[in-house]
């Protein structure tokens, strides 16, 4: 059984590649970026260092988030880690959800901070406990791997189905590989089928094959079952702190 790492909600995940390669694209891929209108330029609608940092030095937490996601993006200049690093914690220890992720993965990297599994646990706890989907998927991982922490496999599941009931692509297949394979929950093929077909619907290709090889093994109630699981599934959105 493998474990997909890939943070974002893609059909195009692979699996399994180096961890901190996924930390770093993870930190790169998620920083939301308004969607540009018809005549409106990128420069125009998406904020630069000068448009935040006024604002963070005043102690706005959404500014110190959003001031450390432009220095861990690069806008304009090379990237700063550790400048986005100070940012980010300034607004992780007033409790910013967001913020507290970053930190999590800029730990679990060793990039604008010295590497240290152990407080990428402690910001993704705090982070996923606030509603955080990617964090509670980072958090899952960690605990699957025993990276910070002590491996748990239960705990594992937990943050795995946090994360999948949000509607986490990848998060709903390692929730389904769990139920297939018994890890840390007892097997459950039917249950297993039903995370897969959701993952499916939403375009994940290994996905689709396990629905394909599982089939034989299920009933055509089971089956009709999870396929109108995924068809009415509307995910959980949590409203962490800013």
């Amino acid at each position: 059984m493998n474990l997909y790492f890939a943070p974002r909600r893609s059909g195009s995940s692979r699996r399994i590649f180096p961890w901190v390669t996924a930390v770093l694209t993870l930190l790169l891929s998620s920083c939301d970026k308004p969607a540009t209108s018809p005549g409106v330029t990128r420069a125009e609608t998406i904020p630069q260092v000068e448009d935040v940092r006024p604002k963070a030095e005043q102690g706005d937490t959404g500014a110190q988030t959003a001031l450390g996601k432009i220095l861990l993006e690069g806008r304009g200049a090379r990237p700063d880690y550790t400048e986005a690093a100070r940012w980010f914690r300034q607004a992780a220890e007033k409790g910013s959800a967001e913020a507290q992720f970053y930190l999590a993965s800029l730990y679990e990297a060793g990039r604008g901070v010295a590497r240290d599994d152990a407080e990428a646990v402690r910001w993704n706890t705090k982070a996923a406990e606030s509603g955080h989907g990617e964090a509670q998927y980072a958090l899952a991982l960690l605990h699957a791997t025993g990276r910070g922490t002590t491996k748990d496999k239960p705990a594992s599941v937990k943050w795995f189905r946090a994360a999948a009931e949000q509607g986490l692509t990848e998060a709903q297949f390692n929730l389904a590989q769990r139920y297939q394979h018994g890890q840390g929950v007892e097997t459950n093929l039917p249950e297993a089928y039903k995370w897969f077909a959701l993952a499916a619907k939403q375009g994940m290709p290994d996905a689709v094959k396990e629905c394909r090889q599982m089939k034989p093994e299920l009933s055509p109630a089971q089956i009709a079952e999870a396929e109108k699981f995924a068809a009415s599934f509307v995910a959980k959105r949590a409203t962490p702190q800013p």
